[in-house]
């Protein structure tokens, strides 16, 4: 028993050697120690300063005591646990390499792969697993800890073996599609459809959920789809890109301008006009880009619509002349006098039934002079051809209320005024003017529904 309360970790400590150090370095640090502190050798000059270094010397005399029993008998326990070993494990022969570290027993043992599916439980004493598992002579995966370990990487390893034909696939897909972009076709949606694959394949193989072998099959198939739309209908593409405004081109901002336009104009003329359909665009489209299968060709061809063509100024001018047409502007009092506010004409859903609407900003005074609240009948004109008239009352620059000038919009624009509705903030000449004007001949009204294109 060492004196002095001296333990294992207290004897190398009192010596300065670690726990590996040799004998040999041991008694050097010992003999060392021992002249520093010595009574007859030691260069103290006070009572106190011998009483210390005596003290001193009687700690390292028993850490050297202690460790000249106890560090050879350690040394050979740490050497017994560094050995190799054939056991059986699961009924599977294997090798199993072992060490020590903190008190723990780890092994490592490489085996096949069908031998690791095999395996149900620890060799005994073992705390610590490690195992390589090989495929065809190479070790495919490996594994570390406990008996879960194993399993949850022998799970893994077969998610991946199964959808490793699936993103050789993907990936040829890819390739192909690269050299598409390349060669300008569009690929928007082919490479967005390609990575949403690739996001379930990831997915499938390293979590639980999230992802299924049915979803990555459809995934997969979209992917098909489209690549073999690339292939063999660029031009569709194209114009659908065109028409979706997902592809810019120089034109689609005046042709956007023009589907508007006629679009009012056939509000107004009660249909005389006819609009401009989506069918009727693709096949303008269609006939302007030919052959081409490129975007860039696409980009420099001309394929601007002409206003002429769907509604001739000749025509236009004979409706305004027989009054057939909607007016695009009202007079309404305000004050003392009268000012003229202009009617944008919309196709709005009104109770899911598409609905011709024609739309009036005013400011909160004007719909009061001339609303029907006051005793008096409605000062709101009347639209022709069955067109509802809408009222955008603003406030401070704010949209307060819209609606039809009936009861409705009459408590809207209370409730307003009593303080509760905020409205929403306009922009622009509405914000400066608290009305809405149309700033050209191409710029009434809004497209219709189908018409998504827009410039970049």
């Amino acid at each position: 028993m060492p004196l002095f309360g001296v333990i294992t970790e207290n004897a190398y400590e009192a010596l300065g050697v670690t726990r590996d150090a040799s004998m040999e370095a041991i008694r050097q640090a010992y003999r060392q120690l021992a002249r520093k502190f010595h009574p007859d050798t030691s260069s103290a000059a006070t009572d106190d300063e011998k009483a210390e270094y005596v003290e001193q010397f009687r700690k390292v005399q028993a850490a050297y005591e202690w460790l000249c029993a106890h560090h050879t008998t350690a040394s050979s326990a740490h050497n017994e646990r560094e050995r190799t070993e054939d056991i059986t494990v699961g009924g599977v022969n294997v090798t199993l390499h072992y060490s020590s570290f903190a008190n723990l027993i780890m092994a490592s043992m490489t085996i096949s792969l069908e031998n690791a599916r095999q395996i149900q439980c620890f060799p005994d004493g073992v705390h610590i697993l490690r195992v390589g598992v090989l495929v065809d002579g190479r070790t495919a995966f490996e594994a570390e800890g406990r008996l879960s370990s194993l399993q949850r990487a022998l799970h893994r390893y077969d998610k991946q073996q199964q959808v490793k034909p699936l993103w050789e696939q993907l990936e040829r897909w890819r390739s192909t599609a690269e050299r598409y972009e390349y060669e300008g076709r569009p690929t928007t949606k082919l490479m967005s459809l390609i990575t949403t694959a690739a996001g379930l394949l990831d997915r499938y193989e390293n979590w639980s959920t999230g992802s299924t072998i049915p979803g990555i099959q459809s995934a997969l198939t979209a992917v098909e789809r489209e690549l073999e739309r690339v292939e063999n209908n660029s031009t569709e593409l194209i114009i659908s890109g065109l028409m979706d405004g997902s592809i810019y081109q120089f034109d689609i901002a005046h042709n956007n301008a023009v589907v508007a336009k006629v679009m009012d104009l056939s509000i107004r003329s009660g249909g005389f006009i006819e609009p401009i359909t989506e069918e009727v665009l693709r096949a303008h489209y269609k006939q302007r880009l030919g052959d081409i299968v490129t975007l860039h060709e696409s980009i420099y061809r001309d394929l601007r619509i002409s206003l002429e063509d769907y509604a001739p100024a000749d025509i236009l001018a004979e409706l305004e002349n027989e009054k057939m047409l909607a007016p695009t502007t009202v007079e309404l009092q305000n004050g003392n006098r009268s000012n003229e506010y202009a009617i944008r004409y919309e196709i709005m859903k009104i109770d899911k039934v598409p609905t011709k609407v024609g739309i009036v900003t005013i400011p909160l005074t004007v719909y009061r002079k001339n609303a029907f609240e006051y005793g008096k009948a409605s000062k709101f004109p009347e639209l022709p051809y069955d067109i509802q008239l809408k009222l955008e009352i603003v406030q401070q620059n704010r949209v307060i209320a819209v609606g039809s000038d009936n009861e409705a919009l009459l408590q809207k624009v209370k409730k307003f005024t009593g303080g509760v509705e905020r409205g929403k903030k306009l922009k622009g000449t509405a914000a400066k003017e608290g009305i809405s004007y149309l700033t050209g001949p191409l710029q009434a009204s809004v497209p219709p529904p189908w018409f998504k294109g827009r410039a970049r």
